[in-house]
């Protein structure tokens, strides 16, 4: 993915660098028709034509950077990238896609923090109803026994009331944690991890079953049948048929020895696959709200990065009449030129950043779309 977009961000300042380029042609046409008619001079025509030389070395850089990274990504991808144009993915569709992620976000934000008020507010109505209870009820049989209680256990009456409030609030902050895990399971759901530790965890199960099954003793009913001589009745001679049928009872009580320290074992190892699914999950939430995140800042800037390009188109174009005009020098206009040209590099660079934190929010929700490459006109 990051070969993809590298490629992407080249192949967009070449094309920028080719209307940048342009654009100096069009006014060293114009320089030098100023120059010929002795308006301008001879250096100014110069400095622009230097430019120009630059613009090209840096066309030949660049080219030779995106073919670099053709062939990487030709190597990745096992295809002919000669044949083939890069495609930008679509700016609009990607924003809505942001936009849906975040919403989605939000609202499973929402949900485990409502179930965690709503568990804490009923711990609250509990503790409240207990304090409520009145121990001087006349009508209790328990009356004496209160009034016999020494008044000098009040203090133990406040150390286990707050022993009660700081179980109530682990006992909160557990709930809430598993909402928070629960709801970011679903959001991650397409992820093939979960379906590994889904499977590790059923490993777990029947490797427990099978200890359970192996210290259980287990009956199994035979026939044994024969026609011999003598039979079962060694006293009587000749041939006499017989049979035998009955219950066995087999009980291997060795397992018995070591099946506490195997259910410790696989209790551990149960802990241990649920610590790692927690600790995958809550990596991957943390990375997808910083993508998210980013992605929503670079989108902003591209909004304010066009509101400074048109300013500054506005400028040059100014700054053209006044080139033409013998007002403006060259060293101010080539300084405009620049400006536009630094401003459109940054928003093509911001542009494809802002599509690569989308598409690594993808690459984290394994939510992916078909993006054919369309081929290269020959």
């Amino acid at each position: 993915m990051n070969a993809y977009f590298s490629s992407l961000l080249l192949q967009k300042h070449i094309e920028q660098m080719l209307v940048y380029k342009q654009e100096l042609l069009k006014n060293y046409a114009t320089l030098q028709t100023l120059h010929k008619n002795g308006v301008a001079k001879a250096s100014d025509v110069d400095k622009l034509h230097i430019e120009i030389l630059n613009t090209d070395k840096t066309l030949q850089h660049l080219n030779a950077q995106k073919t670099t990274a053709l062939t990487l990504l030709g190597e990745l991808t096992q295809l002919d990238m000669t044949h083939y144009a890069l495609q930008i993915p679509d700016k609009e569709d990607a924003l809505a896609y942001l936009q849906r992620i975040q919403a989605k976000l939000y609202e499973i934000e929402n949900e485990w923090r409502d179930a965690a008020n709503q568990d804490s507010t009923n711990v609250d109505s509990i503790n409240k109803d207990s304090t409520n209870q009145n121990p001087h009820n006349k009508d209790s049989i328990a009356q004496d026994s209160y009034n016999a209680i020494p008044q000098n256990l009040n203090a133990q009456d406040s150390t286990t009331k707050d022993f009660l409030a700081k179980e109530s609030k682990q006992s909160q902050r557990k709930t809430n944690f598993f909402y928070s895990i629960q709801s970011t399971q679903n959001l991650f759901q397409s992820r093939p991890e979960l379906t590994l530790f889904k499977l590790k965890q059923e490993e777990v199960g029947l490797k427990k079953r099978t200890e359970l099954t192996k210290s259980l003793p287990y009956i199994d009913a035979f026939f044994q049948g024969g026609y011999a001589n003598p039979g079962l009745n060694i006293l009587r001679s000749g041939f006499q048929g017989y049979y035998i049928v009955g219950l066995r009872l087999n009980w291997d009580i060795s397992n018995l020895y070591s099946k506490h320290q195997q259910d410790q074992i696989i209790a551990k190892t149960k802990l241990q696959i649920d610590s790692q699914k927690q600790e995958f999950l809550l990596q991957n939430k943390l990375t997808l709200i910083q993508s998210t995140q980013n992605a929503q800042s670079i989108l902003a800037q591209l909004q304010e990065g066009e509101k400074i390009i048109a300013l500054q188109e506005r400028i040059v174009s100014t700054s053209k009449a006044q080139l033409k005009n013998g007002v403006l020098s060259v060293n101010d206009f080539i300084s405009d030129v620049l400006k536009l040209n630094a401003l459109r590099l940054e928003y093509n660079y911001q542009e494809i950043e802002g599509l690569m934190q989308i598409f690594e929010i993808r690459y984290h929700l394994n939510e992916w779309e078909t993006f054919e490459m369309g081929n290269k006109d020959l």
